[in-house]
């Protein structure tokens, strides 16, 4: 009665195990993949209890479909028990026979499909079926009778229940899958050994097949052994290199020496390349900085010469191309080779008329805007005050009386009023005789100073000849009147009853 308690608790857990409702269990009653053939709950069939399977009609058909039924690839054995290991199995009493005569037409068809009685006439001792399944040539057998699962990528089938991880390198069987083994470790055996800690003066990362010798050392055999006296070796190294007859062994036998603008290289000096730059005993070449440059070989970087600028890790010229480095020459200059802003000098032109620096096909640089635009304004200036100079010039001849005006003629004012208005003037000579006859008159009547003048068909006009006071008084006749001069025009001044425009039409 325990024992019937025991298996149903063990059977319990049927519901959340794959492979239906078939089970196999060994001596212990424990989940394996050979052993005694339970039913549970099948799926179209309903069963009192979970039970054994009598062996009346069961043969390799019924035997690869319910193998197939618990993940397995295929069946590999089945028997009633009789003259095997099987026999001397007590647990096998401990469960009644709940089907009988299984028959299934076809290995590869569902269970469902197959044919079953509940009722039997079998015996427990002899007539139970004991089944053993099995796995593909790339699948293992999962843990406690769950079917049959393929190795992992890499990894080959070792036996029934392993797989080989990549060879056995750097990887365990661990847990039914692959497992790397941790740092400082390695495993470089074809087997599911454990994985070994690196010997000392070594270090591994993770998953590795063998340890690596620090500097100065070498791997052989599983360990680590120096470098023997002017050999030296880098990290990893499996076996350890003579220093060229020029060099020594530096560093701890971990290189050789080598000279400024040169490495070593692991085996020998090798040069810098071009933008890099090494110290004495380097084992490396190290970048310039920026705005630097250095050529191979070169113990130091050096910045670009003058006249050019840095771009890239090359150097380019002022005089091809700009940059904000370069200095900025005011008009009329250039940029020397020396970085400096020197006048610009008028080439001399050679035998075929060409200038220094001019070849067929290239041009002069084009003068500066600026300059064009200042001297466009001085000529424009200039033509201004030119015109200016000449307008004011004609403006002041036509003040003047011409050379070709009248011959002086004497005058008489002819007044209606009071005689105390008349304007007294010395006596002159008469530059013409008194005889000359007089012209035709025409007396001019002035309402604001009640004055009136006499005027001739050709009106006439006298200019003051005392000293540099200019006065115009209008002439009476064509007769004498001395130190005045007689010009023909028909305009007074306002302020004197004459104007001062009395030469616009003559």
């Amino acid at each position: 009665m325990f024992g019937l308690l025991l298996l149903s608790s063990i059977l319990a857990c049927a519901d959340s195990r794959s492979g239906g409702g078939f089970y196999l269990l060994d001596q212990n009653k424990s989940y394996t993949n050979n052993g005694l053939l339970i039913a549970d709950k099948i799926a179209g069939h309903k069963l009192q209890q979970i039970g054994s399977v009598c062996d009346d009609n069961f043969d390799d058909n019924a035997a690869a479909v319910i193998c197939s039924e618990m993940k397995f690839n295929s069946s590999l054995s089945y028997s009633s028990g009789v003259g095997t290991e099987y026999s001397s199995w007590d647990m096998k009493s401990e469960f009644e026979i709940v089907l009988d005569d299984v028959t299934c037409d076809y290995p590869d068809i569902p269970f469902s499909q197959c044919f079953i009685v509940t009722d039997h006439d079998c015996s427990k001792d002899t007539e139970q079926v004991f089944l053993e399944c099995g796995c593909g040539q790339d699948s293992f057998l999962l843990s406690e009778g769950r079917g049959c699962a393929l190795c992992p990528e890499g990894s080959v089938k070792l036996d029934n229940t392993t797989c080989l991880c990549r060879g056995g390198l750097g990887m365990i069987w661990q847990n039914e899958q692959c497992t790397e083994c941790p740092a400082n470790t390695y495993k470089d055996t074809p087997d599911n050994s454990p994985c070994q800690t690196c010997p000392e003066h070594s270090s591994s990362t993770p998953g590795s097949g063998s340890c690596s010798c620090q500097a100065g050392y070498f791997w052989n055999n599983g360990n680590c052994f120096m470098c023997q006296p002017g050999t030296v070796s880098v990290r990893g190294s499996e076996s350890c290199v003579s220093c060229p007859s020029y060099t020594l062994p530096i560093h701890g036998n971990t290189a050789c020496s080598c000279e400024a603008g040169l490495y070593w290289n692991s085996t020998h000096c090798t040069t810098c390349s071009a933008n890099t730059y090494s110290t004495q005993n380097s084992v490396s070449c190290s970048p310039c900085p920026v705005n630097t440059v250095s050529g191979p070989g070169s113990a130091h970087c050096s910045p670009c010469p003058l006249g050019q600028y840095w771009q890239n890790y090359t150097c380019l010229s002022c005089l091809v191309s700009f940059h904000e480095s370069c200095p900025r020459c005011p008009p009329g200059h250039t940029i020397s080779p020396g970085n400096v802003c020197v006048p610009n000098q008028a080439p001399e032109p050679d035998a075929e008329g060409q200038t220094d620096g001019q070849t067929e096909g290239h041009t002069a640089a084009p003068k500066s805007w600026t300059a064009t635009v200042l001297a466009i304004c001085f000529a424009i200036m200039f033509a201004f005050v030119i015109v200016l100079a000449f307008m004011l010039y004609r403006s002041r001849r036509r003040r003047r009386p011409p050379k070709s005006a009248a011959p002086l003629l004497p005058y008489a004012l002819v007044r209606e009023s009071d005689t105390s208005q008349n304007f007294e003037e010395p006596q002159y000579e008469t530059p013409f005789p008194t005889s000359s006859p007089p012209q035709q008159q025409t007396a001019v009547y002035d309402d604001l100073q009640d004055v009136v003048y006499v005027e001739s068909e050709e009106p006439m006009y006298v200019q003051s000849d005392r000293g540099e006071l200019t006065e115009y008084v209008q002439a009476d006749s064509c007769g004498t009147t001395p130190g005045y001069s007689v010009f023909c025009g028909r305009e007074r001044k306002e302020s004197q009853g004459l104007t001062d425009n009395i030469y616009d039409n003559i």
